[in-house]
């Protein structure tokens, strides 16, 4: 199945600048805002992705032209299933982890934006090859951060994860990482953060193109 590795720069942008991009701008198209049903603070949009772009179009896992990966990095709303339903008006959040509304991290805002650039994978790269596989998980191939669109499940391929629209099957749509690389983070003091998935844990993401909805599973 064909896919791309995200990769986020290492450098802050301008609004304008990028045509995907991981964090938010009032300024930037496509920027999304939207807070957490359990803590109140802003959602981090980790990753935006323009599906206007022809590599992204040809994918056939989302209809409009954006796409934007909602993440609470202050509290554990990520535990639990989440599905992030657009209609007319924005998004909606439904699921989640609302458990407890203990904040787990002070998270500096307004958040910093950086671009994307997209690199696509190669067969040689699919986490069915065993030594692949292994090397993914131990986090050795490559810079050890595995953002990706379309592809193959690194983690929980035998998932069962159902819209929450219609009850059907969504498809496997990419994964959003635990990041300790270039994600544009910062606790209070602009202190560099990590976008916290568990124990070096990750996101599977799913897409049902009928309803427009994106669901996040945690895979530990």
């Amino acid at each position: 199945m064909q896919g791309y590795r995200i990769i986020i720069e290492a450098n802050d942008t301008m609004p304008g600048k990028a045509r995907h991009f991981s964090g938010y701008n009032a300024n930037q198209p496509g920027s999304l805002l939207e807070h957490c049903p359990c803590c109140k603070n802003q959602m981090f949009p980790a990753v935006n992705l323009d599906f206007s772009d022809p590599k992204l179009a040809q994918l056939g896992i989302w209809p409009q032209r954006y796409l934007n990966l909602l993440f609470c990095p202050f509290c554990g709303f990520y535990m639990k299933p989440y599905w992030i339903k657009y209609r007319q008006d924005g998004v909606e959040l439904i699921g989640g982890d609302c458990s407890s509304r203990e904040v787990l991290q002070q998270i500096e805002t307004p958040y910093s934006m950086r671009g994307i650039s997209l690199r696509e994978l190669n067969a040689d790269e699919s986490p069915s090859i065993d030594d692949v596989r292994i090397e993914y998980r131990k986090r050795i191939r490559e810079e050890g951060v595995y953002h990706q669109v379309g592809g193959e499940a690194i983690r929980g391929q035998n998932t069962n994860f159902l819209c929450p629209e219609c009850n059907q099957p969504m498809r496997f749509s990419g994964i959003l990482d635990y990041d300790d690389l270039n994600i544009p983070l910062y606790e209070n003091g602009h202190r560099p953060v990590a976008l916290i998935v568990g124990d070096g844990d990750c996101m599977n993401w799913h897409t049902c193109f009928k309803c427009l909805v994106i669901g996040l599973q945690w895979i530990h």
